[in-house]
């Protein structure tokens, strides 16, 4: 039976660069199978494994547990390469062979602090996604005062929640994405109405709202039911940690 002290660190030597181009070399990879995991929903077992195995799911998990303990930007450098080669490549060449390289930027990585440049300087927020969470992005680009265009998919209608924010369309309706987007174009939304909204829903007030959601939830399960206490894991401590790693 292993202890949290017994837990070895994996490649104690590891520098953030090593992992970078451990990244670099899988954005092919990654690439050829962004339309199969597109359907599916999700990247294949193999792709997965060679995620672990490369030890991405390791960035911020802290040493005494079997992690590298890097930064946070640690993490957004490797998550932001790999994700280059999620159809970069073919994006580019479609826009050049349509003619409309002068028009279109791939600004790439954009830090934190300057994200509110390029948005400022945009019309509109256009995401055609499969799924998303609560997408902060909307309300990131809503702080900058534009209209979200986006798919009825996931959480996205908890974040646009009327047309004085935004419009709504069914993923995969490529027809319907592009009225939506012209139609935004043209449309004179109240700029100071969509910069409210993201204020209404910044951290703090997010934070608030899940806090109370955990507190109910609390409050009304049944005194009998008691916290189970976590069991020990046992093997070596690579298995222990692709197993903690591999259920995430």
């Amino acid at each position: 039976m292993l202890t949290m002290e017994e837990i070895a660190v994996p490649e104690p030597d590891l520098t953030p660069d090593e992992l970078a181009a451990r990244a670099r070399a899988l954005r092919d990879r990654v690439r050829a199978e962004a339309p199969a995991a597109e359907v599916a929903g999700r990247y294949s077992p193999e792709l997965h494994r060679a995620f672990v195995d490369a030890g991405f799911f390791r960035i911020l998990q802290p040493r005494r547990y079997g992690g590298y303990g890097f930064d946070l930007e640690t993490f957004l450098r490797v998550t932001m390469t790999i994700a280059e080669g999620d159809m970069g490549t073919a994006l580019r060449e479609q826009v050049a062979a349509c003619g409309l390289a002068a028009h279109v930027r791939f600004l790439g990585q954009v830090e934190p602090a300057r994200l509110a440049v390029p948005l400022s300087a945009a019309d509109v927020f256009v995401l055609a996604t499969s799924y998303e969470g609560w997408a902060n992005v909307f309300l990131e680009a809503m702080a900058c005062g534009l209209p979200v265009v986006t798919t009825r998919v996931g959480g996205n209608a908890e974040v646009v929640t009327s047309d004085r924010l935004g419009t709504l369309v069914a993923f995969g309706d490529a027809t319907a994405l592009e009225s939506a987007i012209v139609a935004a174009l043209e449309h004179p939304w109240d700029r100071d109405e969509i910069v409210a909204h993201a204020a209404r829903h910044g951290w703090d007030a997010r934070i608030a709202q899940v806090l109370a959601e955990w507190d109910a939830l609390l409050e009304s399960r049944p005194p009998s039911a008691a916290r189970t206490p976590a069991q020990p894991v046992s093997g070596s401590p690579r298995d222990h940690n692709a197993i903690r790693m591999e259920d995430r």
